[in-house]
């Protein structure tokens, strides 16, 4: 038992040293710069940069921005307290943060790793002959951690700043597992303890999840898979049926309740959603496609291929169009079969673990629901499944093999890592600056309308306004359809350049809102340019305010969907403004109650409306807005323009 300590010891210092490799590895990515979702969610986002640790200000912060359906409370936590103990800088500590995060994953992955591999050889009862097995389980585990934190296909996961939410949900979702085979170890073995471990690795770690982001809610099909493939439900004789039966309904009960979910969004919303570019169907094709892609990367993990966006990424039409759907989706039933087969004739339990975790990990991003069609960041979980079962095979291979010597048994996992690394790196310095970073996404991803965009963006930063220009043409050439690029580079003519739009590009945008599908891009772009002209004084803002108003009526008045009730709220929001400061009073008032209607929690739209009745002598609407807002809980600044509003309210009830 003694050399058995020293092995765990020997491995644990393992584990230390490979950490340390991969924050080295990662560090330089820290000063790279904000990507997509970054700047709304996290860099313009006041609310979320706290000055004080008070539980409201904390409240204000952690639903400051609608993430995901529930808000995704844990991860907007994290990143609140990250700018508040790190002095509300962006960038270099958020990232940071972001690494070590990934870091103390692996320590899951580790740990999971092996215990599951401890099931597969049935070495939970220790025998002196399995001391040599044991020692070569540990240092598989410790090899297939490694693999999964070098795996230059998390370079995006880990740099893109957001995606602390699904490195968060990842992280309480692989503890959480390890956590449930621990307690099914111990009620295999009589132990009832582990009933606990069983109870607070679904709930809590499912709650922890789920509140990080939606997609944890996946933990208990996970742990399901683990259960069917490992334990096939035999407890010790000595263990109840009540706690049976618990354990059966807390894993299956729930992973119903996500396919009928999936089952609900067909029924809802059978032909897909407006702002897509695919229907239903056609994404459950190219998500077939789109499943070998990511096998691909994490067997031949090619950084040329990688990248941020794949919004050039072919969409299936039919099984035909192109030709590679069909295969794929024979592939994935192939898939399917092979690990349902595995688990009812208990055989082949490394592969079938390996081919249900990703198949389990990618059911809500990568099925049904109307989500863009592809991203590394989906494989962040699931693509863990592969890895165990490569680092298992290798590792058995190593193992059993009689024919190498002991030190080139260690030395082929070491160079399998290196081949890791050296990606890793070039990866991440890649996304360390800015400019770097869009430059090698053009060269691998040229056919990326994205791409240019983020290069335009950039070049705008740093008052390259005629490449900005350049670029988000360019990007609109690669996308006709999305009147956002256009829109950006209005922007840059207007508020960079302080320039006059030409004629034909007035034209062009209108032409582009009239025939084209009103995307979230789109509307984001619509919106800032409306936010923009208003924040200006009143004397350069009047070509500005005009066209934006123009445009704001165009798309309102278009027959095209717009993505949510938020987005054409904040619409109808902005354009009420725009008449108020030109004393259209009544129409100013018809756009806020729209507002009100869609966006019932913006109370700005109530206080407006308040302000503009007691304009129009509306006393009685008046009041009836302010006793709306009343019944709500406000920020300082906004009651203090509540109570000037009451105050004033009564000064013309008195007269």
């Amino acid at each position: 038992m003694k050399h058995l300590r020293v092995c765990t010891v020997d491995i644990l210092l393992a584990f230390a040293c490979l950490a340390i490799v991969v924050f080295l590895l990662y560090h330089e990515g820290a000063t790279g710069p904000y990507m997509l979702d970054d700047f709304q969610t996290l860099k313009n986002n006041k609310v979320l940069k706290l000055e004080s640790l008070s539980i409201q200000s904390i409240y204000d912060a952690i639903f400051s921005m609608k993430t995901g359906p529930l808000y995704r409370p844990v991860s907007m936590l994290s990143f609140a307290l990250n700018y508040y103990f790190t002095g509300n800088v962006d960038g270099y500590p958020i990232k940071l943060i972001n690494i070590i995060i990934h870091i103390f994953t692996g320590g899951g992955v580790f740990w999971l790793t092996l215990l599951l591999l401890r099931r597969v050889g049935n070495d939970t009862v220790m025998t002196e002959e399995k001391r040599g097995a044991v020692r070569w389980t540990g240092y598989t585990a410790l090899f297939i951690a490694a693999v999964w934190l070098l795996h230059p296909l998390y370079v995006s996961t880990v740099l893109y700043t957001v995606q602390r939410m699904t490195e968060l949900s990842a992280m309480f979702s692989f503890y959480a597992a390890a956590a449930y085979v621990r307690g099914r170890n111990d009620l295999v073995s009589g132990k009832k303890s582990g009933f606990w471990w069983v109870l607070g690795a679904v709930f809590i770690g499912t709650a922890l999840a789920i509140l990080s982001k939606e997609s944890g809610a996946l933990l208990p099909l996970l742990l399901l898979v683990i259960e069917c493939i490992f334990f096939r439900f035999t407890f010790h004789p000595d263990i109840s049926k009540s706690s049976r039966y618990w354990n059966y309904g807390i894993l299956i009960i729930p992973s119903i309740g996500v396919f009928l979910y999936l089952a609900g969004v067909i029924i809802s919303k059978p032909g897909g959603v407006s702002f897509r570019e695919f229907t239903l169907f056609e994404r459950l094709l190219t998500e077939s496609r789109a499943m070998f892609f990511y096998i691909r990367l994490i067997f031949l993990p090619d950084i040329r291929l990688m990248g941020l966006n794949y919004d050039y990424f072919r969409v299936s039409h039919s099984l035909f169009s192109p030709i590679s759907t069909l295969p794929a989706v024979a592939g994935i039933i192939g898939l399917s079969v092979i690990g349902i087969y595995g688990v009812l004739k208990n055989k082949y339990r490394v592969l079938s673990f390996a081919i249900l975790w990703f198949l389990a990990g990618h059911l809500l991003e990568s099925t049904v629901i109307q989500l863009e069609l592809v991203f590394e960041h989906r494989n962040y979980l699931p693509g863990y499944g592969f890895i165990f079962a490569t680092g298992y095979y290798i590792s058995h291979y190593l193992y059993r093999s009689n024919s190498l010597s002991k030190s080139l048994k260690y030395a082929i996992p070491l160079i399998i890592l290196i081949l890791l690394a050296i990606p890793l790196k070039i990866r991440v310095g890649n996304w360390s600056l800015a400019s770097k970073f869009f430059m090698n996404e053009i060269k691998n991803h040229p056919e990326s309308p994205r791409n240019f965009s983020g290069l335009a963006y950039q070049q705008s930063l740093i008052k390259q306004y005629p490449k900005a220009i350049e670029s988000y043409q360019m990007a609109s050439r690669l996308d006709p359809d999305e009147t956002g690029y256009l829109l950006a580079g209005l922007k840059v003519i207007l508020f960079k350049m302080h320039g006059v739009p030409r004629a034909d590009l007035i034209s062009m945008i209108e032409s582009s809102l009239i025939n084209n599908r009103v995307t979230p891009y789109t509307t984001q772009q619509l919106c800032t340019l409306a936010a923009d002209s208003l924040g200006m004084d009143e004397e350069s803002a009047a070509v500005s305010r005009a066209i934006a108003e123009r445009f704001l009526q165009i798309a309102i008045m278009s027959n095209h969907p717009w993505p949510s009730d938020d987005q054409l709220g904040e619409a109808y929001f902005l354009l009420g403004e725009m008449k108020f400061r030109q004393n259209k009073l009544e129409d100013a008032a018809a756009d806020l109650e729209k507002v009100a209607a869609l966006i019932p929690g913006k109370y700005d739209a109530r206080l407006g409306l308040a302000r503009i009745y007691m304009n129009l002598n509306k006393i009685k609407e008046a009041e009836e807005q302010i006793k709306m807002i009343e019944r709500n809980r406000l920020d300082p600044d906004r009651l203090i323009i509540l109570s000037n509003l009451r105050q004033e309210l009564m000064q013309k009830q008195r007269l």
